[in-house]
């Protein structure tokens, strides 16, 4: 699956390049009760708006209440974040961290996602803050997702456009293309929107 993700990292990088779109953590602020109730209020930088948008959620624990702000805000332009499930996680001290200082250690946090086909993706962070390393890990994952979606709407149309020309030579290009991108999550709901003409 890691080789199947990083294929498809690469076309996506290659079909968007400069219209890829980045995502980043801007700030956040947690609230956690005794019953592990998390909320959460965070402003997320995307690389073609300006300013920062806000996302809020509940959840139990802050990367449940920041996953499902991020799928709640993102869902709807973008079906396929609806369909991946937070899945486990793991945090661990990066070798060769300030042994003197063992609390200000650097951690990696790998995170796993399940897709709408139950096919598991892997996202690692690293930061001195376990918990910012991971909601960026959550952040890379809808990051992820987002693009190889607007990736798929981009192929389609394109293919679509070279099957009224005839263009048989481009129409095997694209259809290879968008065969690595349909293993990574289903888009009948998008493919569906663009045949009505609302993408």
């Amino acid at each position: 699956m890691e080789s199947r993700q990083k294929e498809t990292s690469q076309v996506v990088k290659e079909v968007l390049q400069e219209d890829y779109l980045h995502f980043s953590l801007e700030s956040y602020k947690i609230e956690e009760d005794t019953s592990m109730r998390s909320r959460i209020l965070a402003r997320v930088k995307r690389s073609d708006q300006e300013p920062p948008f806000t996302v809020e959620g509940e959840g139990v624990g802050a990367l449940d209440a920041f996953f499902e702000a991020l799928r709640s805000y993102l869902g709807e332009n973008f079906p396929s974040v609806s369909a991946i499930i937070f899945s486990s996680l793991a945090a661990k001290d990066v070798p060769g961290s300030d042994q003197n200082h063992p609390t200000d250690a650097e951690a990696e946090v790998e995170i796993q996602i399940k897709n709408s086909y139950g096919d598991e993706f892997t996202f690692i962070t690293r930061s001195r803050s376990l918990l910012r390393a991971s909601l960026d890990g959550l952040l890379d994952t809808v990051e992820y997702f987002v693009n190889t979606e607007r990736t798929y709407i981009r192929l389609f149309q394109a293919l679509e456009h070279y099957r009224e020309e005839g263009r048989s030579d481009l129409i095997d290009k694209y259809t290879s293309l968008l065969s690595v991108v349909v293993r990574n999550t289903s888009y009948e709901e998008v493919s569906e929107r663009i045949k009505k003409g609302e993408i």
